[in-house]
Order: C-alpha cells, then structure tokens, then sequence
C-alpha cells in the first residue's frame, strides 16, 4: 500500500511559511508595503496609478509563489514574468520620478521625487535578484 504521507506534496502552510523564509518574500512584502503607503499618502502623485497597478501585480506573484501555483502553472514561465514585472516597475518609476524632482520650490513633489527614486532602487534590486539567467 502507497503511503498518503509521501507521495502528497505539501501543505500549504508549510509551502507558506517555507517561502516566507525567501529572499524574494521579503522583497515581494516590502513592495506590496510601498505600494499601500503611496496610495494613503501621495493620491497626487504622478506615479498613483503606477503604485496601484503594482500593488495587484505584487499581491498576485505574492499569492502564486507562496503558495507554491508556479509548480502547477508550468505553462507559463514565472521567473521572467517576475523579471519583466520588476524591471518595468523600476523604469515606469524612474521616468516620472525625474520630473518631480526637477520641480523647485514644490517640497511635495521633491518628496514624491525621492519616494520615486527610493521605488527604483527597491525595484531594481529586485530586477537584480530575479535574473533568470542568473540563477
């Protein structure tokens, strides 16, 4: 007799607690955090609809790696979906952070400016870490 124990996968807490022990959890989380605080505070800010769009997207990826979907969705290749979400995060980011900080004597759009740049280094790092062909 075939016993349940090992041939099941695992659970899905354990998928979960596993992957929040990950690198890219802690990444995925510290954007998803970034995202909510841009849209508490910054509703005029140029990169609003930037932050929501990526606020669904990093909850998705967040949902589908933890609990493990990408081992059942084989027919989409999620190392580069999460590569092409993070690299045009960081250059969207990058191209209307710019024109908040050329703005003088505005300290709103400087902040958003700097909130901005601070997205492309957290985003870019994750570019960085994410690099199919790196792993």
């Amino acid at each position: 007799m075939v016993d349940p124990q090992r041939t099941s996968s695992p659970s899905l807490g354990t998928t979960f607690t596993n992957f929040l022990r990950t690198q890219k959890a802690v990444l995925l989380i510290a954007e998803i955090i970034f995202c909510i605080v841009v849209l508490c505070y910054f509703r005029a800010a140029e990169y609003y609809h930037l932050s929501k769009a990526e606020l669904v997207l990093g909850i998705f990826f967040f949902i589908v790696y933890s609990g493990g979907l990408q081992n059942n969705i084989s027919w989409i290749i999620w190392p580069w979906c999460d590569f092409l979400r993070s690299f045009a995060a960081a250059i969207f980011y990058l191209i209307t952070s710019i024109p908040a900080l050329s703005l003088k004597g505005s300290r709103s759009a400087t902040i958003e400016g700097v909130m901005g740049l601070f997205a492309v280094c957290l985003f870019g790092y994750d570019t960085a870490i994410s690099f199919p062909l790196w792993q």
